[in-house]
């Protein structure tokens, strides 16, 4: 009954999509964020949905999710260049990150490089009992490819995280400071296609493998190990 009851959930999730999508040969990539396919210079596009974080063990005594409002961005330059980026918040956590990417395609096939920044901000002092604060500046270098299908594209983006620069204050004291080191590194898959008119949805996971998870920041970790937590995420482009 439950192998049943999970393939009834999985078929209502994803008949609408099938049945909304418009099937075509032309892939309208000015749609797609994702993906590694160039934009033509000028064409932008803006995603903004959420992102469900699965805070890992041994962080916390059980798996803990960590919603965050998710917003993300593509915007083409000349040479097939494209700037991109992401910006969210769940009022602890804040970050906003920005980065340069060319690439190329091959028939359905698109293949990319590229590098970004980011900032993030953690506050919690509106907690009462807590007074602490954190900022870290980090760059994550990253490979991107995607397939495009005639009804939708399938990408995939490697990216190593560098953190260059984190400092934890407590009541204005400084009490851990880092710099220069690789924390991990992540891969995210995704899936984009029509929705609905001209609505697209973008889906997918980001698998994290880091000692310092940037959505758990206020937990004061002390362990060296990398830990690896999913990032679950969807979004809507109008």
């Amino acid at each position: 009954m439950r192998a049943l009851g999970l393939v009834t959930i999985i078929i209502v999730l994803c008949t609408p999509l099938r049945t909304l999508a418009q099937p075509s040969d032309t892939v309208n990539f000015e749609h797609y964020v994702f993906t590694a396919h160039p934009l033509d210079g000028g064409d932008g596009v803006f995603s903004m949905g959420a992102a469900l974080t699965i805070l890992p063990q041994p962080l916390t005594e059980y798996p803990t999710p960590a919603p965050m409002v998710d917003l993300h961005w593509r915007l083409g330059l000349p040479l097939q260049t494209s700037i991109y980026g992401r910006a969210g918040s769940n009022i602890a956590t804040t970050l906003a990150n920005m980065g340069l990417m060319w690439s190329f395609s091959f028939g359905r096939a698109s293949v990319g490089v590229g590098v970004s920044e980011m900032y993030m901000y953690g506050n919690i002092t509106y907690v009462d009992g807590f007074n602490t604060v954190q900022h870290r500046w980090a760059t994550y270098p990253m490979v991107a490819a995607s397939w495009s299908f005639p009804a939708f594209t399938v990408s995939g983006r490697f990216e190593v995280e560098y953190m260059t620069s984190q400092v934890r204050t407590i009541a204005d004291q400084t009490v851990t400071t880092a710099q220069d080191q690789v924390n991990g590194g992540s891969l995210t898959l995704a899936i984009e296609q029509p929705f609905w008119k001209n609505t697209h949805v973008s889906m997918g996971v980001t698998l994290n493998y880091s000692r310092n998870p940037y959505q758990a920041w206020f937990l004061f970790n002390t362990f060296r190990d990398k830990m690896f937590y999913p990032e679950l995420f969807v979004g809507f482009m109008l």
